[in-house]
């Protein structure tokens, strides 16, 4: 719809958990190609291999998430195919993890003036070093659940932290499971994105 705001149900085995790290999207799977969800150590082997990571081709998008609701789905059937094919594979990710440190003395409007998909997902997390930030989607969350959601899983986050701060390193995974996203703007999309409504 042109506010975003028509849900539309995935199965479990196409949802992605997105991380962004040095400005980069990158989409791992929840579930193995059976269907099962990952396991918790092939999951750590995989964040590992992704946060050594050198090379990487910082994303273009964060423009893309100060236009105005109305007017991207609009922009959307003129943006060019490859990107468009991005932006809708990164639909099966809700939640959106960022790597990249955020100053914890930004007031919260600015603070997620950064690479967070088109400001559309559920849940945002952002890291300031000092404590972590969850930027949730009014769409999704109201203020009692969105603080509900925060609390349980900010406890299972200590508890899982705890437990993998016992284990020894993580081993290089055998296969690589998760894909990156170019999210690469061109030049006509450029144009388009500056002349679009933007959210003040």
């Amino acid at each position: 719809g042109p506010y975003g705001e028509t849900r539309v149900p995935f199965d479990l085995s196409d949802a992605k958990i997105g991380i962004i790290h040095k400005d980069s999207y990158f989409l791992l799977p929840v579930c193995d190609e059976l269907g099962r969800p990952l396991d918790v150590m092939t999951i750590r082997a995989q964040i590992a291999s992704l946060l050594n990571t050198s090379f990487v081709t910082p994303s273009q998008i964060a423009s893309l998430a100060k236009i105005k609701r109305s007017a991207l789905a609009n922009l959307r059937s003129k943006l060019n195919p490859v990107l468009v094919n991005d932006l809708d594979n990164l639909k099966f990710a809700p939640i959106l993890i960022s790597t990249d440190t955020r100053s914890r003395a930004l007031p919260l409007s600015e603070l997620r003036q950064t690479e967070r998909g088109v400001g559309s997902h559920a849940l945002t997390i952002f890291d300031t070093g000092e404590s972590f930030v969850f930027d949730q989607s009014h769409i999704f969350f109201d203020g009692a659940w969105g603080t509900a959601l925060s609390e349980i899983m900010t406890n299972e986050a200590l508890s899982w932290a705890r437990y993998l701060s016992l284990l020894p390193s993580p081993v290089q995974p055998e296969m690589r499971l998760y894909t990156s996203l170019t999210l690469q703007l061109s030049p006509a999309d450029l144009d388009l994105v500056h002349e679009a409504p933007k959210v003040m």
